[in-house]
């Protein structure tokens, strides 16, 4: 067999070469791919989940009665006395109605773990989110049976697994490690923002305008995230509500009458210092470190939750109001660190590794696991003591849980067991 030389065709000098075809840029590609485009989409992302997720705070225990006693055309099921007249039942109800939310975490966590570490694209995992949150919302809407509530809350657990899990990883992914701090501490401070939105408006859209006037302000809002998350163009390298939510508003309904519409207005006075408390924690652990941050909370968070449960109905509501802002600053304080903590932990174990999966979607996957098991148990086993030992020592039970956290703080935040670790200067690449 004969082998034949490959003829290459040779073009004469004066031939012209083909044109490439330009490769056409997205449309606004610098402000899609801008840092502050992203942030605003992690930003908008979390305030939209936990506004849709707030809504049901105050108005959870009226929900749950409206259905069980199946008064669809009966504007009573919102009134205070109707609520107090079977407060233990609805209690436990609630609880259990919360505890489903965190299922949906827990479910949720490891799928979007997994997710953002295969996919380092973000987008995708957040679009299947916001997919969750709007059939969430619908069922919720439409809801005519309580085992319809259930199904709409592990929705929700869900969507909000995808939503924190992906909104942290975008920052991440975006900004170097020493302002870590400061950008999740602005992005966690738009989670009180959803909750002094979504509290007020759904109690007051819900009293004022009837049942499902929450969820269509809710379906506007969702279609703007989805918007913004279709549209986002990322680089190609890439929380505590302990057991107060199923109890809180049965106590203001309980003592002082309050109704959907009271509840969700008082607890602005929580949510505008967290909003406050999450950026201000955030800068000081990008300042000092985490630990001294995390540990002065912890001290802090303990007396103001056993204040939490001292007003009675014989004093003024009003005595709540500075009450439930220490709460709101301490709490943010405890929270505002773990995030740029468990970025930093990720960073420096990827230093001793040669492979490319940073395992930052697990880690905060793995934190939304550890807070949905707070969650499924917290408000199940609040519901049972608030109708047994009452609010003050179930207050009093929380706080020791907090101070039970002191020594694991100490000894595992922070990297050293240095209360204040600063940030080494910064050196400019020549």
């Amino acid at each position: 067999m004969v082998l034949r030389p490959t003829v290459v065709p040779v073009l004469p000098q004066n031939a012209q070469q083909p044109k490439k075809k330009p490769i056409s840029k997205p449309y606004l590609l610098n402000l899609r791919s801008s840092k502050q485009f992203i942030f605003w989409t992690a930003a908008v992302g979390l305030f939209t989940s936990t506004f849709v997720h707030s809504i049901l705070f105050p108005l959870s225990p009226f929900i749950v009665n409206r259905i069980k006693h199946n008064n669809v055309d009966d504007d009573s099921y919102h009134s205070a006395s109707a609520l107090a007249s079977d407060s233990e039942v609805t209690s436990r109800e609630t609880g259990i109605l919360v505890a489903l939310y965190a299922v949906g975490l827990l479910c949720g966590s490891p799928l979007f773990g997994w997710l953002g570490d295969k996919i380092k694209q973000r987008r995708l995992p957040m679009l299947l989110g916001i997919a969750a949150s709007m059939a969430a919302n619908y069922v919720f809407m439409f809801s005519i049976a309580y085992w319809m509530l259930l199904l709409a809350r592990f929705l929700q657990g869900v969507a909000n697994a995808c939503v924190w899990t992906m909104s942290l990883c975008l920052i991440a992914d975006n900004w170097p490690i020493e302002q870590y701090g400061l950008q999740m501490g602005k992005l966690v401070g738009f989670y009180p923002l959803g909750l002094l939105v979504g509290l007020p408006l759904g109690g007051i859209l819900y009293s004022n305008l009837g049942y499902q006037s929450p969820f269509i302000a809710s379906s506007i809002l969702t279609g703007l995230d989805f918007l913004m998350r279709l549209v986002i163009i990322e680089p190609c390298h890439s929380p505590p509500e302990c057991a107060f939510e199923p109890t809180l508003s049965m106590r203001f309904a309980s003592e002082w009458n309050f109704d959907a519409a009271d509840c969700g207005l008082i607890l602005i006075a929580f949510m505008v210092p967290s909003v406050i408390s999450s950026a201000v924690c955030g800068w000081l652990c990008d300042k000092y470190g985490c630990k001294i941050v995390a540990f002065v909370s912890l001290i802090l968070t303990i007396p103001a939750g056993v204040l939490m449960g001292i007003p009675e109905h014989h004093t003024t509501f009003w005595v709540f109001v500075p009450i439930l802002a220490f709460c709101g600053i301490t709490m943010a304080g405890c929270q505002a660190p773990v995030f740029p903590e468990i970025a930093r932990v990720v960073e420096l174990e990827n230093h001793h590794k040669k492979n490319d999966k940073d395992g930052l979607a697990k880690s905060y996957a793995l934190f939304n696991a550890a807070y949905g098991t707070g969650m499924c148990v917290g408000p199940i086993v609040a519901g049972f003591l608030y109708s047994s030992v009452g609010f003050f020592w179930l207050c009093c039970i929380l706080s020791t849980i907090f101070l039970v956290c002191i020594p694991v703080v100490y000894l595992y935040t922070g990297g050293s067991r240095q209360w204040i670790v600063r940030q080494p200067p910064k050196v400019e690449e020549s």
